[in-house]
Parts: C-alpha cells; sequence; structure tokens
C-alpha cells in the first residue's frame, strides 16, 4: 500500500506529467508525427508554466487572502506555524 501511495504520489507531480507526455510522444513519433510534435509542444508549455513563479504566486493570492493577518496584542503567543514548509521573504514584505 505505501508503495502504492508513493507511486501516485509521484505521477501526480507536475514534472512527471511532462516527462509522460513527452515519453507519449516519443512513443508515437513515426506513426503520428503531427500528434507527436503537439505533445512536445504542450509538454514545454507545461513545464513552462509550471516553473513560472509569478503564475504560482498568482494562484496562491487568493488563498492567502482568506485570512487576515491578527491585529492586538500578541504577546500572548508563543510562535506560528508555517504549513508548507518554506519562508519566503519577498512574500512576507510585500504583504507587510
Amino acid at each position: 500500500m505505501h508503495l502504492l501511495a508513493q507511486l501516485i504520489n509521484a505521477l501526480a507531480q507536475p514534472l512527471a506529467l511532462v516527462l509522460l507526455v513527452l515519453l507519449a510522444s516519443l512513443v508515437m513519433w513515426r506513426r503520428r508525427p503531427r500528434l507527436a510534435r503537439a505533445g512536445v509542444a504542450s509538454a514545454v508549455l507545461l513545464l513552462a508554466l509550471t516553473g513560472w513563479k509569478p503564475l504560482a504566486d498568482a494562484a496562491m493570492r487568493p488563498l492567502e487572502d482568506l485570512y487576515a493577518p491578527p491585529i492586538g496584542d500578541l504577546s500572548r503567543f508563543e510562535g506560528i506555524v508555517v504549513l508548507g514548509g518554506t519562508y519566503d521573504s519577498e512574500v512576507t514584505n510585500s504583504r507587510g
């Protein structure tokens, strides 16, 4: 079961989807070259879109805007929990 979960997780990654489209394009290159070229072009486009940082920031902004920053006395708090594993100072500075 753990192996199946790892396989599903690996295939759900955007880069894995790009790789699968490229492999499918290579397999059908001789029989259907027009479709294979379209597959390569879509894989390159998908790679460009998933790797473009402003697009990811634009997708995350509505989620971040759902919750307002706390106001008032924050001295009773000991710390914060950051979900996601990263700290992006550029986003933090832009949000104040």
